[in-house]
C-alpha cells in the first residue's frame, strides 16, 4: 500500500510533537512493508526538493509564513494547496495521513483531497482547528474554567 504523510512540517527540521509522531508513524508503516512519501511545507527555501530519510521518500516545498495572515492562510492558502495537489497526481496514494494543516498547507488542501476521491485520514494534535489562538481561550489559561485552569 502506498500512504502519503501530509503535514505542515516534518522531522528532522522541526522536532516538535507533530513532527516527531508523524515521522515514527511512517517509519512504522515503512517497517510493516508499506511505500511511504511524506509531503510537507517549509519556510526554509535551502530545504526545498526531495530527500530519502532512512528510507522515507520526503518532499519539500517552500510556503511562506505571512504572521499578520496566518489565521487566514491556515484556511485557505491556494498556492500551497495547489502544489499538495500536483504531487498527489504524481504520487497516487492509496491513502493520506495528514497531521496539522493549519499553519503553512492549509485545511484547503483537504478540500482538493476530497474533490481528488483520495482517501483521507486526518489526525488533529492541537486545538487550532476549532479555535485558532489555541492555548489562550481565557486569558492566559489553557482551556480555562473555573477551578481549572493550567497555566
Amino acid at each position: 500500500m502506498k500512504i502519503l504523510i501530509l503535514s505542515d512540517n516534518f522531522y528532522p527540521y522541526n522536532k516538535g510533537g507533530v513532527e516527531v509522531v508523524s515521522y515514527r508513524l511512517a517509519e512504522q508503516y515503512l517497517k510493516e512493508g508499506n511505500e511511504v512519501v511524506v509531503i510537507c511545507a517549509t519556510g526554509r527555501k535551502e530545504s526545498i526538493g526531495k530527500e530519502i530519510l532512512n528510507g522515507l521518500a520526503i518532499e519539500r516545498f517552500y510556503s511562506r509564513d505571512y504572521p499578520r495572515f496566518r489565521a487566514y492562510a491556515g484556511l485557505f492558502n491556494f498556492f500551497s494547496a495547489q502544489k499538495v495537489k500536483k504531487i498527489l497526481l504524481r504520487e497516487k496514494p492509496d491513502i493520506i495521513h495528514a497531521h496539522n494543516l493549519h499553519q503553512n498547507i492549509s485545511f484547503y488542501a483537504l478540500k482538493l483531497i476530497k474533490k481528488l476521491k483520495f482517501s483521507l485520514v486526518l489526525t488533529l494534535h492541537d486545538c487550532t482547528s476549532f479555535c485558532y489562538k489555541t492555548s489562550t481561550i481565557h486569558g492566559n489559561a489553557y482551556f480555562a474554567k473555573k477551578g481549572a485552569i493550567f497555566l
